[in-house]
């Protein structure tokens, strides 16, 4: 035999809550958890070198190269991406050379965040 919460002031399972008694019945919860502070999350309870990870895999991927690329793959690909993106190329559209501009800046913060990545010593 299982035994089932009651919830709400009229002490019945959830699922015959009304709409509004379901509202009070979260409106409490927060209450008595602090004030509406929210529940952490799992992704936002990460520690940093999941983080880091997620973010090196992010600049990889701008570059267009795989995980397991080295310092020199990401040298070499960030020369291709920049000569092909090039916003001098761009001359006879304005959107398209601020669309190259925005891009070139995504590709430098990845080069850059790379080169420290791949410089420390794990």
């Amino acid at each position: 035999m299982t035994s089932r919460r009651a919830f709400g002031k009229r002490s019945v399972p959830l699922e015959q809550l009304s709409d509004e008694e379901l509202l009070e019945e979260v409106q409490a919860r927060r209450k008595r958890r602090g004030a509406g502070t929210p529940t952490p999350r799992g992704d936002e309870t990460e520690d940093k070198a999941a983080t880091l990870t997620r973010q090196v895999r992010q600049w990889l991927a701008n570059l267009e190269l795989k995980p397991n690329s080295s310092l020199e793959d990401v040298e070499r690909a960030y020369d291709r991406l920049l000569r092909r993106y090039a916003p001098a190329a761009k001359d006879g559209d304005p959107q398209r050379r601020a669309a190259a501009r925005a891009l070139l800046a995504s590709l430098k913060k990845a080069h850059q965040g790379l080169k420290v990545h791949f410089s420390r010593d794990w």
